[in-house]
């Protein structure tokens, strides 16, 4: 899961599920993302940049934004701005080997829970 802000209450909200669900997870901070890192998430994602970026009005980004041109930047080049300048990928994000999720939802968290256990969980919640 990565984050990028230390006080952002969707991180605090996905981490007390994680927890609560007895899932296994790790935080990746905007210090220790990498290259590799980026690639898995976007690989995931179905909406490529778009999907995983912030919007360009976020007050901590525009100042950044300002002089980068998205659409002149090949692949390698736009992961190196998102390294230089984390700020820019929305927080959290959650993804394994198969799924993501960007931000907190609490239907589509879900997800996550192997299916076995999301079976079990739905016959003890409906006899």
């Amino acid at each position: 899961m990565f984050r990028n802000k230390n006080s952002d209450k969707r991180f605090k909200q996905t981490v007390n599920w994680l927890i609560d669900h007895h899932l296994h997870f790790e935080v990746i901070s905007k210090e220790n993302l990498t290259s590799s890192l980026i690639k898995s998430i976007l690989e995931l994602s179905d909406q490529g940049f778009e999907g995983i970026l912030v919007q360009s009005n976020e007050k901590n980004v525009t100042r950044f934004l300002k002089d980068v041109d998205f659409e002149d930047l090949s692949l390698e080049e736009l992961i190196l701005v998102i390294l230089r300048c984390p700020d820019l990928l929305k927080s959290p994000i959650i993804f394994d080997t198969t799924k993501i999720q960007i931000g907190f939802n609490s239907d589509e968290i879900r997800k996550f829970i192997p299916t076995e256990k999301r079976i079990i969980s739905r016959k003890k919640y409906y006899g």
